[in-house]
């Protein structure tokens, strides 16, 4: 019986991504939007007597049951269906709505945990093009460290050499995301419907300068950039923001830069005898053609995500919550067969300490085998 011991020697190259507030919410008319960036599995609000009924969007579309008390709105399914992540028309209210009469906003995943939630009531400035009125159009002339949304390209203008990066796109739908410096260093660029993230697996860079980062394609103009996370090529992170016109004071611009946030770093390594995967991170394509006995990068991640994996070009088979500490440094190890119900499949997480220090580097063995004792390492 053959012994395979797997041993992982940490990656010196890494990325950061992080994901947004769960759902934004906001008035349109009657119209109740939402940008989610998971599956909504419930949701209530009161009002002060403004709502006389609710129908249609998003929730009657995905079969939810709804309900308008003369003090609450009610919506969720018999079946377990859930709205997916995205934006789009929540609920159409009927009476006299305004954002004032709403309020107290409970909204749940799948699992039934609460989901965090905010509501644009558009008093904060949009990110748009009314504050660059003394801007010229450079990418060159931009502040340093900010990102721009032009169109469909994406400026920037970066003082420090640029490792990996991710952004929510407002406003609009995206397609796909390519060209631009990120393509020209051999980033892996990957998005859902809002998200876009770029890395190398190969430790390349973008190096300090200004430009086009990439070009998107959406479904009509978006408005701004919210969620921007951006890293160095050793994995910490860059303050960065969307950009402003210098007589702006930097505040309120509508936009999240990243600071404050509960971050684990995270390396993943694909240990199960299985098919090339695909990995998702909450819904977006994070690394392609993902091969057996391979590692990626370490990711710097939210401390709650949710993992999916599909065989290569193919649909999520599998998906895995985590919730970890922030500030944790942890390898997920996909280990088992698929379809075998003596090992199945599975993710197992554990802690760990990455990098080296006075000239020592840290090594960890794990062992893989589904068809191996237990073993003594030497």
């Amino acid at each position: 019986m053959s012994i395979y011991k797997f041993i992982s020697i940490i990656s010196i190259f890494a990325f950061s991504f992080l994901f947004p507030q769960d759902v934004t919410l906001s008035l349109n008319g009657n119209d109740l939007n939402y940008e989610s960036s998971t599956d909504i599995a419930g949701f209530q609000f009161t009002h002060n007597g403004c709502v006389s009924g609710a129908s249609g969007g998003d929730a009657a579309a995905n079969g939810f049951t709804l309900s308008a008390s003369g003090s609450t709105v009610l919506a969720f399914s018999f079946t377990g269906a859930v709205i997916p992540s995205g934006s789009g028309t929540l609920v159409e209210l009927t009476g006299d709505i305004s954002d004032t009469c709403l309020s107290d906003y409970i909204f749940s995943n799948s699992s039934g945990e609460a989901l965090d939630v905010t509501f644009d009531d558009g008093s904060a400035d949009d990110g748009g093009n009314d504050n660059n009125g003394n801007w010229d159009g450079d990418p060159c002339s931009m502040s340093d460290n900010t990102l721009y949304l032009n169109g469909n390209d994406i400026y920037y203008n970066s003082s420090s050499d640029i490792g990996g990066f991710q952004f929510n796109v407002d406003g609009t739908t995206v397609n796909d995301a390519f060209g631009g410096d990120a393509a020209s260093a051999g980033f892996t660029i990957s998005t859902s419907s809002t998200t876009v993230l770029g890395f190398s697996l190969t430790g390349g860079i973008i190096p300090s300068g200004c430009g086009v980062l990439l070009q998107l394609d959406t479904n009509g103009p978006g408005s701004s950039l919210s969620g921007i996370v951006m890293s160095d090529p050793s994995g910490s992170a860059l303050d960065f923001s969307y950009f402003v016109d210098s007589s702006d004071d930097g505040g309120g611009d509508g936009s999240d830069d990243g600071g404050n946030n509960e971050t684990a770093s995270v390396q993943v390594i694909h240990n199960s005898a299985s098919p090339t995967v695909d990995i998702y991170i909450d819904g977006a394509l994070a690394v392609e053609d993902f091969e057996y006995r391979t590692a990626t990068p370490v990711l710097e991640l939210g401390t709650s995500f949710t993992v999916g994996i599909a065989p290569a070009n193919g649909d999520v088979i599998a998906e895995f919550p985590f919730e970890l500490m922030d500030g944790g440094e942890y390898v997920v190890v996909a280990t088992g067969l698929l379809g075998n119900t003596v090992t199945p499949f599975d993710l197992a997480a554990t802690s760990t300490t990455f990098g080296a220090s006075d000239g020592n580097v840290g090594l960890e063995v794990y062992h893989g085998s589904t068809d191996a004792p237990a073993v003594d390492v030497l």
